[in-house]
């Protein structure tokens, strides 16, 4: 039998053990279901794994409210590896019955087996801070939290690195109608303008450096770094060089709520054209991440830089872009199972340059779903992902640019497609594929454009 049925009927007996104890039972009967909830958690499963796996489906389908086959069955799956299935059904229940600490306590211990930390302890810290909780349970998450903090300790650094290949339609942004709008009158775009095709190698890669203030605080000094370099094969002007660090202290505010944290943070940046300095920032700003129990996560950033660019070459006005901007991004993602995951993101960014006609304001909205499947191939055991994205982009300039139009004020209006497949693979390494349309409608001819691009990459995690 699969997992994957298998997780299916382990989810419907939760609710519907929930939903027992939750509603039907009368106050007084609620409590001694608890305790035997509680009881339960505790039970060792006994016989052939995976015979009676296969037998207690069939019986649960029977009786989906049997609270000793729920938890058998939780436990079996388990202990057979599918960690996963357990959080989903576990998960559930406290969703409708969250009196139950002992359960909340394996959870984090699944999680903690899975390295996901962050909701680790959360679950945990719930349960070493409940007073109503029984010792032994206080004691095993005090325990497994303190597992947690050295395992942080002894690996302060996290990174990752991305090594590929990127194909696009249209790489330079050249506008559809081969038509340039100049001093108020239309002409033919040059050579250079037009758009053109080109691939790229690239390299990516993300640092984090946390340092724990105090011996079991979760107050740490949080740094994360970004790089990005790009080498086009025929279009050697997007050659594209980017470096970014934020670095701040990250706190809970609330005391004993690790799942709620605010870090204020400075951030630096500095990007490279055609291996010419071409911009630098500074700034300040407030990032805050938020997890529920249900597996909710929430995190939201706000941040005021300066942007000051270089000219170079032809390039003689990238410096009327110098200015403030403001921005604010939020991303949130919620898991319906242990499979599915929907996502949206927010985004709104406004920018001053030297010359107003460089002013804008920009909203962004997007949305993804990633779908969590087993791995067909044998000798790549890991499930595999794939993610569908859009986002729309609205773009509108405060006033008009005198060199293309004195008389029409630019607005972009833009959409974005994507479909991301990504393949585990052994020690840390990663591959995925992408891809990708854009489309861009505008007031002005110059700034309207489509671009398909198909990018292909291997990851290695550290």
């Amino acid at each position: 039998m699969s997992t994957f049925l298998r997780s299916v009927a382990l989810s419907v007996a939760a609710a519907a053990v929930a939903l027992a104890c939750s509603k039907t039972a009368t106050a007084q009967e609620r409590q001694p279901l608890v305790e035997r909830v509680q009881m339960l958690a505790q039970a060792q499963p006994t016989g052939p794994v995976g015979e009676r796996l296969d037998q207690l489906f069939q019986r649960m389908l029977q009786d989906p409210t049997n609270l000793e086959l729920i938890f058998e069955f939780a436990r079996l799956a388990i202990d057979n590896g599918d960690l996963e299935g357990g959080i989903m059904a576990f998960e559930r229940l406290l969703i409708l019955n969250p009196d139950l600490p002992r359960v909340r306590y394996e959870l984090g211990a699944l999680y903690y087996r899975l390295n996901s930390l962050e909701i680790a302890r959360v679950y945990l810290q719930q349960t070493a801070d409940d007073p109503t909780a029984p010792e032994d349970v206080r004691a095993a998450s005090r325990q497994v939290l303190a597992q947690i903090s050295d395992q942080e300790r002894g690996s302060p650094v996290t990174a990752s690195v991305t090594f590929g290949f990127r194909y696009q339609s249209n790489a330079n942004s050249g506008p559809n109608s081969g038509l340039l709008r100049s001093l108020g009158d239309d002409i033919r775009a040059t050579d250079s303008s037009r758009k053109r095709a080109d691939s790229n190698l690239f390299v990516s890669g993300a640092i984090r450096y946390r340092m724990p203030l105090a011996e079991g605080s979760s107050t740490a000094w949080d740094t994360d770094a970004v790089f990005y370099g790009t080498r086009q094969f025929a279009l050697s002007s997007l050659d594209l060089m980017l470096a970014e660090v934020r670095s701040g202290v990250r706190f809970a505010p609330i005391a004993g709520d690790s799942s709620f944290t605010i870090r204020p943070h400075v951030v630096v940046s500095g990007i490279g054209l055609d291996y010419h300095w071409y911009q630098g920032s500074w700034g300040v700003g407030v990032d805050v991440q938020k997890t529920f129990e249900n597996g909710l996560y929430i995190d939201g950033q706000v941040e005021r830089r300066y942007r000051a660019h270089n000219n170079f070459g032809t390039r003689t006005t990238n410096t009327q872009l110098d200015g403030w901007e403001n921005g604010v991004t939020s991303r949130i993602r919620l898991p319906l199972t242990e499979t599915n995951i929907i996502g949206a993101d927010l985004g709104f960014r406004n920018r001053s340059g030297s010359r107003d006609f460089n002013d804008l304001i920009e909203f962004s909205l997007g949305g993804n779903y990633t779908l969590r499947f087993p791995s067909p191939v044998a000798i790549l055991p890991q499930p595999w992902t794939v993610t569908f994205s859009a986002q729309r982009l609205w773009t509108d300039y405060s006033k008009p640019d005198p060199s293309v139009d004195l008389r029409r004020t630019r607005e972009d209006r833009e959409w974005r497609f994507g479909v991301t497949g990504l393949v585990p693979l052994e020690g840390g390494w990663s591959t995925f594929v992408q891809l990708q349309q854009s489309r861009v409608d505008s007031s002005l001819t110059n700034y309207e454009y489509r671009n398909f691009s198909t990018l292909l990459g291997i990851t290695r995690s550290f």
